[in-house]
């Protein structure tokens, strides 16, 4: 509200329609601010409240009773309909164990276990204010928005609304030491309330400066915790590919890092985010002079004063936190750092160019050097680190090596083969770990972005691409990329391979009722004036950890002497000509029947390595038998080089005026340009995209450069330059962005990163950068770190699509 007008929005004394109302809003009392002298003890009202509440509890469990008993009848009793599918689905159990005694009497056990869920399914006994809170007339309402912006004018918090009352809950059994004891903070609901409303205003200023903070609970679909740790598997295992290349993991502990927020250093890095004023004193008072009294049973000790931290059953506390850490992947820009909430996990990579044995001395240099700047934050911050917690994991791919030594303040750090991050296990097996997480614009694979399940309906489906086309409409951005054949199966009607089990949950299974996704995009898409780019995967047959049984026209059923199992994929031989043949007359057909505007192909022709050779030994010989004189190497990018020939030459035949686009992996090879180091997709995936550019084949590469600007290893702006550069035929290059990556809580990663990298993009547009490609879009959908803003302020009109003379 208004602050110059608050006083007229204040209650008069009356009759409201719910209730008597019965209190006098109170007056400021001082010129020191409006809560400090205000007297709480003219909200008698609340004893009114409590009648009022008891009253009708009372008829509200009556009703309760009334309706089991109803519900107990046989004509209404639902176990009476569902009970003959339900089957017994846990071990049997001998007996019981009650006080260190065992029971094996049927009836007795039978007596027990009803006492005990007797307890467990009972009412739950309900917290009178809270239920008072969310049962008040709007005049009582109204008069709590006055006060909050009363606080807020003053920047000022009421001090009963700063003491807590402290239960504990034990770590260690029945009789644990203070030390094992875990606190919380049981706060007033009236607290709560104008917490709640800050925590909105800030989150608010958040997403408008593009700063991302974590929610404590990590579980909805938006924000998994899942995918941080895939990011850090990912991270890992893209690392380990090279058998001389391991990577250190260390895993921080921060020890009762609530607790111990300093709050000089929060109020710092506040103001160096730029945080309104107005915001930080509301902040500042609501951390001075709080209190807090334990309780024990029907004990209370006496009030204390709390003087640093915050406490840790408040919504505010937790927001506040992530604030004051946000600065903490800066001090490790040199390596990979994924940060959620206090959990803090550091990869250290080996160089790819070293052997191993000078790798394991590099990590251990580069550990020495990571710790350090870490003691630095923990000074500067007073957040010190639990080095008994802290723990250290070495992954690789070699048969046995040495460990670094890991000291920090003069104390060793603990290895261990396993570690439990955000509640999931990471195993030292990563090397040989089945897993694949796909980086590309909008995935069917896998229900990454479309269709959010596989068992939705068809109208869901339809209504969830509906609400991707508009909000790429509402931010002026002018094509999809829509994965139709991620493992061998169709998105779309075909007349050669089986329907996607990702889009019907069975493989072969057409859905009911019959729809073809991709003649609905199409059509959707180009009413609004967007164009949809169909993106295949030539060889990828079954996906990681896939069970599902094929369907007979599948391709690995069709050719089976050249389907492969291979890092928990089945993977098509490239060197195959029935296979390579059978690819590009699926591409044709698509051509043929489908108004697609582009056919694109990401970075997968052979199969990023897992530290195995790739069983295509056969096919290779069959090759020389032949009088083939290329090494395995060459011949490979031979087998990719032919594919990309004959389905560019093949389409235009078809459609002269359709493109043809490929995604591969950032880095053609490593060392080129100078500076530039990682895997090699020329050397480890055999595909030669230089040379695609030089010969004209494809009408535009986008290259994932999902790395960002500053690190000199895989820069952004130098390997964009080197990318346009090697366009001697004019073709296109529209820079792939990783917005993926605003998901895994790296600073290196916020919003306005990849608007440097847009901005970066556009600066060479007259040297043929001519666009930028976003993975993924569920999180442009999600709006992850405010990036719905960042893409409304770069597209304030509609993108125009590039032209492209030569078709």
């Amino acid at each position: 509200k208004d602050k110059e007008n608050w006083m007229i929005e204040r209650p008069k004394e009356g009759n409201s329609d719910h209730y008597p109302v019965l209190f006098i809003t109170p007056y400021t009392a001082g010129e020191n601010g409006f809560f400090r002298k205000t007297n709480w003890s003219d909200y008698k009202v609340f004893k009114q409240w409590e009648a009022i509440f008891m009253e009708e509890k009372a008829k509200y469990e009556q009703e309760k009773r009334e309706k089991k008993l109803e519900n107990m009848k046989v004509g209404n009793n639902i176990w009476s309909h569902v009970k003959s599918i339900f089957r017994p689905y846990t071990p049997p159990f001998q007996g019981l164990t009650l006080d260190k005694i065992i029971i094996k009497n049927n009836k007795q056990i039978a007596d027990e276990l009803a006492n005990y869920y007797e307890i467990h399914f009972s009412e739950p006994n309900l917290d009178n204010s809270a239920f008072l809170l969310k049962q008040l007339p709007d005049e009582y309402l109204n008069t709590i928005t006055i006060l909050f912006n009363k606080c807020a004018e003053a920047g000022d918090f009421f001090e009963k609304g700063k003491i807590a009352r402290g239960i504990f809950l034990s770590k260690e059994g029945a009789f644990p030491p203070v030390s094992r004891l875990r606190s919380i903070s049981l706060l007033p609901n009236l607290s709560k309330v104008f917490e709640r409303i800050i925590v909105m205003r800030i989150e608010k200023w958040c997403n408008e400066n593009g700063i991302h903070v974590d929610e404590q609970s990590g579980f909805s679909p938006e924000k998994r915790l899942q995918t941080r740790v895939i990011s850090i598997i990912e991270d890992l295992r893209l690392t380990v590919a090279a058998c001389n290349r391991p990577a250190l993991a260390i895993f921080i502990d921060f020890a009762t890092a609530f607790d111990r927020m300093w709050w000089p250093a929060l109020l710092k890095t506040l103001e160096k985010l730029d945080m309104p004023i107005e915001l930080r004193r509301f902040i500042f008072n609501w951390l001075q002079n709080r209190k807090m009294s334990v309780s024990h049973g029907d004990a209370k000790s006496r009030f204390f004063p709390i003087l640093t931290g915050a406490p840790q059953g408040s919504v505010l506390a937790a927001l506040l936190f992530r604030l004051h850490i946000h600065f903490l992947p800066s001090f490790f820009l040199q390596i990979s750092s994924h940060l959620f909430a206090d959990d803090l996990a550091l990869i250290i990579k080996g160089a790819i160019e070293k052997r191993l044995s000078e790798n394991i001395e590099y990590l251990e240099i580069q550990a020495k050097t990571v710790l350090e700047s870490l003691e630095k934050f923990s000074d500067e911050y007073n957040l010190p680190v639990n080095t008994s917690k802290t723990k250290a994991m070495l992954v690789h791919s070699a048969v046995s090596v040495s460990k670094p030594k890991i000291i920090y303040k003069e104390l060793e750090i603990e290895y261990v083969s396993s570690f439990k991050y955000l509640g999931m296990e990471i195993g030292t097996k990563l090397g040989t770990i089945k897993l694949n997480v796909k980086k590309k614009k909008k995935a069917t694979v896998n229900n990454i972005d479309w269709p959010s399940s596989k068992t939705i309906t068809p109208y869901q489906q339809q209504t969830e691409l509906i609400n991707i086309l508009n909000t790429v409409q509402r931010l002026n951005m002018n094509a999809v990329i829509f994965q139709i054949r991620p493992a061998g199966d169709a998105f779309y009607a075909s007349t050669l391979e089986p329907w996607s089990f990702y889009l019907t949950g069975t493989h072969g299974v057409a859905p009911s009722p019959l729809w073809d996704p991709l003649t609905f995009i199409i059509s959707e898409a180009h009413k609004r004036n967007i164009e949809v780019h169909a993106w295949l995967n030539p060889y990828r047959a079954r996906m990681t950890g896939a069970t599902y049984e094929l369907a007979s026209n599948h391709m690995a059923k069709r050719f089976p002497k050249y389907a492969y199992p291979y890092d928990n994929h089945i993977w098509m031989d490239p060197g195959s000509v029935e296979v390579q043949q059978f690819t590009v007359n699926v591409t044709d057909d698509i051509v043929r029947r489908y108004n697609v505007d582009a056919i694109h192909i990401d970075d997968y022709f052979y199969p990023y390595s897992d530290g195995t050779e790739f069983p295509d030994e056969a096919t290779y010989v069959a090759y020389q038998q032949q009088g083939g004189q290329l090494n395995k190497s060459d011949w490979r990018r031979l087998n990719v080089n032919t594919l990309i020939e004959t389905m560019y030459t093949r389409m235009h035949s078809i459609r002269p005026k359709v493109k043809f686009g490929v995604s591969p992996f950032g880095i053609w090879k490593s060392g080129v340009p100078a500076g530039i180091s990682g895997l090699s997709s020329y050397d480890s995936l055999y595909c030669d995209s230089r040379m695609w550019l030089e010969e004209g084949l494809v009408d535009y590469m986008a290259p994932q450069l999902y790395w960002p600007i500053d690190p000199p290893a895989q820069s952004y702006p130098v390997l964009l330059n080197w990318w346009i550069s090697q366009s001697t035929k004019g073709r296109h290059v529209y820079a792939g962005n990783a917005a993926y990556k605003l998901a895994q809580g790296s600073v290196q990663y916020e919003a306005r990163e990849i608007a440097r990298q847009v901005n970066v993009t556009r600066s060479m547009r007259d040297r043929l950068a001519l666009g930028n490609i976003y993975f993924s879009t569920k999180d442009i959908m999600n709006n992850i770190k405010g990036i719905q803003t960042v893409l409304a302020e770069l597209y304030k009109q509609k993108a125009m699509i590039p032209k492209m003379n030569w078709l």
